[in-house]
């Protein structure tokens, strides 16, 4: 008796469906990987922004001109615009992450289904193995028996 190998019938699919989540899962930690480093970017740009206003309080009690006035204005309002626009930034690559997630979520669940199907097919499979080899072995038996009524 021949025994055969189990051949799932969807392999080059449930391999596909791998690969996708592989890559989506590539790209979420990517995405993940530019939030903090933005969020990073944002809190020691905000610390800054602390450190001007502390030492501007400090400077104002002192002799302060208008230029020093002009110039620690302007650099304020110029980091103050670069705060708000990382801000803007993380709001946006945190909404895309929320998106990957989901599409995450959703090729986990198709390459699950195949999975499935797989260890369904292969139970199936291993039943029908398991059910010729005891034909066989009954067949086997018999002839044996039959053979040794024979010699009797």
């Amino acid at each position: 008796m021949a025994l055969r190998r189990f051949k799932f019938r969807y392999e080059a699919l449930l391999l596909y469906r791998k690969r996708i989540l592989d890559r989506l899962a590539q790209d979420l930690a990517e995405l993940q990987r530019e939030i903090r480093a933005e969020d990073s970017r944002r809190a020691e740009l905000v610390q800054l922004e602390r450190l001007c206003i502390q030492d501007f309080s400090e400077n104002c009690h002192g002799d302060l001109d208008v230029f020093s006035l002009r110039d620690y204005q302007a650099y304020m309002v110029r980091l103050r615009g670069i705060v708000e626009k990382l801000t803007a930034r993380i709001v946006e690559l945190r909404d895309g992450e929320e998106a990957k997630r989901v599409e995450v979520v959703e090729a986990s669940k198709r390459k699950k289904t195949v999975e499935r199907l797989r260890e369904r097919d292969k139970a199936d499979f291993e039943k029908l193995l398991t059910e010729k080899e005891r034909k066989f072995l009954d067949e086997v038996g018999n002839v044996r028996a039959a053979v040794r009524d024979r010699a009797v």
